[in-house]
């Protein structure tokens, strides 16, 4: 009587769920601007720059603090002119962003792909696990079916004995057959619950590997048809990954 809901996902939409909703690929993005938005910074100290500088001295007459003087007076005008290829300092503090933006970009690209690859696997053994269900429950059936065959050879009557002969008996393996078959049935119903189990146990690491999973207040699983979540989530478009550098 068990009957499962199948996850009609594809990889490319619940990809595109995990990374409206996994809070480690939103902070790993977050850095990688970072670091992006760093080179701009860096550049921007490596331009030119020309000051105008002036400074001056005002002397007093004698021991009067307010007679001032103007031919005693000086004042200088200066201009201050750094060329970028004086700022070695500055030239590799921007190599260095560089350096470093490539490596992150890279490392969000690989961490984007493992999450890729987490979920294909995920709704590949969910088929999987749905599918030997389905030959379980068949498993079950047939060990139900040899189990009432060997008990309907239990229960049929013994012949009459031919005279003078004795009483026929049952079939010397009669009760162990039918031990075995009770074995197989336990054996079958087991295999059926493993499979049914193991389908709830994916289906609940499918749910948190996309971050959509929710818990009540006593800390148990709200299980929520993923397809309704799907239509919410798609409403958003993918945020790009950041460009090449600017």
């Amino acid at each position: 009587s068990i009957v499962l809901e199948p996850v009609k996902l594809q990889n490319h939409e619940a990809l595109h769920i995990a990374l409206q909703n996994r809070l480690d690929v939103m902070n790993a993005r977050a850095g990688l601007v970072d670091s992006w938005r760093l080179i701009a910074f860096n550049a921007d100290a490596l331009q030119s720059s020309l000051d105008i500088v002036a400074n001056g001295r005002m002397h007093t007459n004698r021991d009067n603090p307010v007679s001032f003087r103007a031919p005693d007076s000086e004042i200088r005008l200066g201009v201050q002119f750094d060329a970028p290829f004086t700022r070695l300092l500055e030239r590799n503090n921007y190599r260095q962003s560089l350096i470093d933006y490539q490596r992150n970009r890279r490392q969000f690209i690989q961490s984007i792909d493992g999450v890729y690859n987490q979920l294909r696997g995920r709704l590949r053994q969910l088929e999987e696990l749905r599918v030997n269900l389905e030959i379980q429950r068949r498993a079950v059936t047939i060990a139900i079916r040899r189990v009432d065959a060997t008990r309907e050879k239990l229960n049929e009557p013994v012949p009459p004995p031919e005279p003078g002969q004795p009483a026929a008996d049952l079939g010397p393996t009669l009760a162990l057959d039918l031990l075995s078959a009770l074995s197989d049935l336990r054996s079958a119903q087991d295999n059926f619950m493993s499979v049914w189990l193991n389908y709830y146990a994916s289906r609940m690491a499918l749910v948190r590997d996309m971050g959509i999973m929710m818990l009540d207040e006593e800390g148990r699983w709200i299980d929520t048809p993923i397809e309704v979540m799907d239509g919410e989530a798609l409403e958003f478009e993918e945020a790009p990954v950041p460009p090449a550098v600017p």
